[in-house]
């Protein structure tokens, strides 16, 4: 892996991680700690003004900026590295699948679009889908920006039972596992192995 240029022992940071996932330790335990740093250094962000919530959080630009300052006014501190990762909200994996998605200053949550389950088969995972292609454009903006500065990581996904949540709305899906149980299960599969397939690709 490339190199952090702020990070000092980067390399011992990265092989203590490392051991970590493979429930090792080297000279010992994994400390994470951060806190800003005075001043700051970098310059935040102007604010800007938006017409939506959903525009804010739809601006790529906004977000690499906060991502650099971020990273830049931060001390890293143990084994702490600098990570950015583009997030457009928890249920931004069931949006691939066509569903709507509200916004609010600090969150957001999806529009259920399953309203009967003889329309399950036509969800399907969606590489034209706008929220794919907005995923795609700030992981591309953050790897960009993040040479030699953080790491981007992959954003938020809630597959499985959670992404069928969305789908139905929480209430009913309750409903649905006394009432509907084999439709749940068909959709469990595939949903998880898109799952997989967006995993594999980001």
């Amino acid at each position: 892996m490339m190199p952090i240029e702020h990070i000092p022992d980067w390399e011992g940071r990265l092989a203590r991680q490392d051991a970590f996932w493979q429930c090792e330790v080297l000279d010992r335990p994994v400390v994470v700690m951060s806190a800003q740093k005075p001043g700051p250094p970098h310059p935040w962000p102007k604010p800007k003004s938006y017409a939506s919530h959903r525009e804010r959080w739809m601006d790529t630009e906004r977000v690499v900026a906060s991502a650099v300052a971020t990273t830049r006014n931060t001390d890293y501190l143990g084994d702490a590295l600098p990570m950015a990762w583009p997030n457009l909200g928890p249920e931004l994996f069931s949006a691939f699948f066509g569903m709507g998605m509200e916004y609010s200053p600090d969150s957001s949550w999806g529009v259920p679009n399953l309203t009967d389950w003889s329309q399950a088969d036509q969800l399907a995972l969606d590489k034209d889908n706008f929220y794919w292609k907005k995923l795609l454009d700030m992981t591309d903006a953050l790897l960009a920006a993040g040479q030699g500065a953080y790491y981007v990581g992959i954003t938020d996904m809630h597959p499985g039972g959670d992404a069928i949540a969305a789908f139905r709305d929480p209430m009913q899906l309750n409903l649905d596992l006394l009432d509907a149980l084999d439709d749940v299960k068909r959709l469990l599969a595939r949903v998880n192995q898109a799952d997989f397939e967006a995993f594999d690709f980001y």
